[in-house]
Formats: structure tokens, C-alpha cells, sequence
């Protein structure tokens, strides 16, 4: 149980740096477009 916990908690942390890598490489599109 405790395993599936940590997997869990694993998997939101890489969901979330995934988001923020694509947000920042749109950020980075973006600034490029000026």
C-alpha cells in the first residue's frame, strides 16, 4: 500500500514538471515570435 502511495506521488510530481517544462518551452516560442 505504502509502495502504491509513493508511485502515485510519483507519477503527479513527473505530471507536473512535464507541465512546467511545456509551459516554460511555450514561453520560450513565444518570446522567440518578437
Amino acid at each position: 500500500m505504502i509502495k502504491f502511495g509513493f508511485y502515485s506521488m510519483c507519477k503527479k510530481a513527473h505530471k507536473l514538471l512535464y507541465n512546467e517544462f511545456a509551459f516554460l518551452k511555450g514561453v520560450e516560442k513565444y518570446f522567440h515570435n518578437f
